[in-house]
């Protein structure tokens, strides 16, 4: 009986230790350079869930809720050096890594402008931002939004945006005011060679 017990529990752990090797060691993801732009897929069968990307220091450059079976994913390179090892990981799954070496710093392709909506206490309005590709190809840019809690209502907001070449998008935000007074939204635009930033004044009536 102890011999029967005894096989079940090293048969259960050798079946524990190759699925946990099976997942770990399967293709999964993997980065790729597609016309000197970096893009991450997932190599495997299944959806993989978790996924987070960043610099070998640690400075977290991208997180994807779910990357499907065969996707391509932009990853937006940060303009602050000029040199990095690019990590990907996610949980059961082996890591990606990817040396990465940037051009010098370019003028940004990109004119900026801001715009909103009447703001009235306890009222809902827009912030609109409004990018405008002045480049010859399309750029792929990350919009991290920004404003004081204390006067609008919603969490800071972060989105990924692809401007046509020599296209205009209009991006709109929407907040709820919360009291009266004069605050700002801030947007921190950021490409693979640059990084600006622009406000937009609220006074909420």
């Amino acid at each position: 009986m102890q011999e029967r017990k005894k096989r079940a529990l090293l048969l259960f752990a050798f079946f524990f230790v190759l699925v946990a090797y099976l997942l770990l060691m399967s293709p999964g993801l993997k980065f790729e350079i597609i016309e000197k732009k970096l893009y991450l897929k997932n190599e495997s069968s299944h959806v993989i869930h978790d996924v987070q990307v960043r610099t070998e220091d640690g400075t977290i450059i991208d997180c994807i809720d779910a990357l499907k079976p065969g996707e391509l994913v932009r990853i937006i390179l940060p303009p602050e050096k000029k040199s990095a090892l690019v990590v990907a990981s996610a949980p059961f799954h082996r890591e990606a890594r990817q040396e990465v070496l940037f051009e010098s710093k370019e003028m940004s392709p990109l004119k900026l402008s801001t715009s909103h909506e009447a703001a009235i206490i306890n009222g809902k309005f827009k912030v609109f931002l409004e990018v405008c590709n002045n480049s010859g190809e399309d750029s792929y840019i990350k919009v991290a939004e920004s404003h004081e809690r204390s006067f609008l209502k919603e969490e800071n907001k972060t989105i990924i945006v692809n401007v046509k070449a020599g296209a205009c998008k209009k991006i709109p935000f929407e907040f709820t005011a919360l009291q009266r007074g004069t605050t700002f939204v801030t947007f921190n635009i950021s490409g693979e060679l640059f990084k600006e930033s622009i406000s937009e004044e609220i006074i909420i009536e």
